[in-house]
C-alpha cells in the first residue's frame, strides 16, 4: 500500500512538472506567433458554418476533414470564436501530453513516460500548430489520445467502445486518419478477434476486408487532390516551384511521360502511371520518402535542421530499440503499420513544404523511443552496478 501511494505521488509530481513545461512552451509560442489564420482556414470555417445551418452533409474534399469542421461548429455554437477554438486546441494538446506520459508508463516504466512526454514538449514545432486554424493540432492530439486508449485497451482490457469511437472521430480529422483507425482496429482484432471469430484465419479475412474498405475510402479521398497532375510536375515537395531551391526538390519528368485518362478511378490512374513510368515514379517515391523521414529541408534554417538532427534521429534509433522491448505484439503491430502506411502515403502523394505530415507520427515515435531510452538506461545502471 505504501509503495502504491509513493508511485501515485511520483506520477502526480511528474504530471505537474510536465504540464508546467508544456504551458511555458505554449505561452512562448503564442507570444511569438500569435493567432494564425491561413489560406486553408477559410474552407474549414465555411464548412463549419454550413454544418451549423444545414446539419452534417457531404461536401466534396472538405468532408474528409469533417471532425475538424464539427469541432469548429461546436466552438461557434458556444459563441467562443476563433480564440476559443485555439484555446480548445491548446487544452487538448495538454491532454495529449498526459496521455503520452501515461502511455509510456503503461507500456514500460515511468522513465519511458517522462522521456516521451518531454520529447513531445521540447519538439516545439508540434505545439506551434495549436495556434493555427488548421486540423494539424487536433489530429496530433487525438493521435496521442488514440494511442493511449489502444495501449490501455491491450494492457487492461478496458475501453473498447471508447477506443473505437475516438478512432472513428480521429479518422475524419484529416485523410491520414484512416490509417490510424485501420492500424488501431487491426491491432485490436489480432489480439481479441479469435474470441468472436472461429479462427485466426477469420481475423485475417476481417482485417483484409477492412484494408479493402480503407483503400476504397482512400480512392474517394484522393479524387479531389489532382494526384496525377502532382506527379507530372516532378515536385517532391508541395509548392516546391515557389521555393528558391526548387531545383533541389524536383525530378525532371521524361519527355515521353504517360498520363492516364482522368475518367478512371484514382487508384487505377496511379497503377497506370506507375506501370507506364516506373523509373520516374521510383525517383519520385523514394525522393518524397527520404524528405519525409529525414525531415531536414534545404530552405530550413541551420538551427532548425540541427534541432531535427539532435532530437528526431535519436528518437528513430531509440524507437527501434523500444519496439523490441515493449513485448506487446498488438501495440507493435499498430506502431509499425501506422508509421509504414503514413510513409507509404507520403511517398505515393507528396511531402508538404513545412514537414507537417511527420508531426502526427511523433507522439507514437516518442513513446516507443521512451521505452527504448528507459531500457537503455536500465542496462547502463545494471552494468555500472555490476562493474562496481
Amino acid at each position: 500500500m505504501k509503495i502504491r501511494a509513493q508511485k501515485i505521488s511520483a506520477n502526480f509530481y511528474d504530471l505537474i512538472l510536465l504540464l508546467a513545461s508544456w504551458a511555458t512552451v505554449n505561452l512562448v509560442i503564442y507570444k511569438t506567433i500569435g493567432t494564425r489564420i491561413v489560406v486553408d482556414s477559410a474552407r474549414y470555417l465555411d464548412y463549419a458554418n454550413e454544418i451549423l445551418e444545414r446539419g452534417i452533409f457531404f461536401q466534396e474534399h472538405n468532408f474528409w476533414y469533417l471532425s475538424y469542421a464539427l469541432y469548429l461548429s461546436f466552438i461557434k455554437f458556444l459563441h467562443f470564436g476563433i480564440n476559443g477554438a485555439l484555446a480548445g486546441q491548446v487544452l487538448l494538446s495538454g491532454v495529449a501530453v498526459i496521455c503520452i506520459y501515461q502511455t509510456g508508463t503503461l507500456l514500460y516504466t515511468r522513465v519511458a513516460g517522462l522521456w516521451a512526454s518531454f520529447s513531445f514538449i521540447v519538439w516545439a514545432y508540434i505545439s506551434q500548430w495549436n495556434f493555427y486554424i488548421l486540423c494539424e493540432s487536433l489530429f496530433i492530439s487525438f493521435t496521442a489520445i488514440s494511442f493511449y486508449l489502444i495501449v490501455r485497451f491491450h494492457k487492461i482490457n478496458k475501453g473498447a467502445l471508447l477506443t473505437a469511437f475516438i478512432l472513428l472521430f480521429t479518422m475524419f480529422i484529416k485523410p491520414p486518419g484512416v490509417w490510424l483507425a485501420f492500424a488501431g482496429i487491426a491491432s485490436m482484432l489480432f489480439k481479441y478477434g479469435r474470441n468472436f471469430l472461429s479462427s485466426v484465419y477469420g481475423v485475417k479475412i476481417i482485417v483484409a476486408l477492412l484494408g479493402l474498405f480503407c483503400l476504397l475510402l482512400i480512392n474517394a479521398m484522393l479524387g479531389t487532390f489532382k494526384l496525377i497532375d502532382t506527379y507530372s510536375t516532378g515536385n517532391l515537395v508541395f509548392l516546391a516551384s515557389n521555393i528558391k531551391v526548387a531545383s533541389q526538390l524536383t525530378v525532371s519528368p521524361p519527355r515521353d511521360l504517360f498520363i492516364p485518362k482522368s475518367e478512371h478511378a484514382v487508384l487505377i490512374q496511379m497503377g497506370e502511371f506507375i506501370f507506364s513510368n516506373p523509373t520516374f515514379f521510383t525517383k519520385l517515391f523514394f525522393g518524397k520518402l527520404f524528405l519525409f523521414v529525414v525531415h531536414v529541408k534545404p530552405y530550413y534554417s541551420w538551427l532548425h535542421n540541427c534541432w531535427i538532427a539532435v532530437t528526431i534521429y535519436p528518437s528513430y534509433y531509440l524507437g527501434s530499440i523500444g519496439l523490441q522491448v515493449i513485448k506487446n505484439k498488438p501495440v507493435a503491430i499498430f506502431t509499425f503499420s501506422f508509421m509504414a502506411l503514413n510513409a507509404l502515403t507520403v511517398g505515393s502523394t507528396i511531402e508538404d513544404w513545412d514537414g507537417r505530415f511527420l508531426m502526427p507520427l511523433l507522439p507514437v515515435i516518442f513513446v516507443i523511443a521512451g521505452c527504448g531510452a528507459a531500457d537503455y538506461l536500465n542496462k547502463f545502471i545494471l552494468k555500472r552496478n555490476g562493474d562496481s
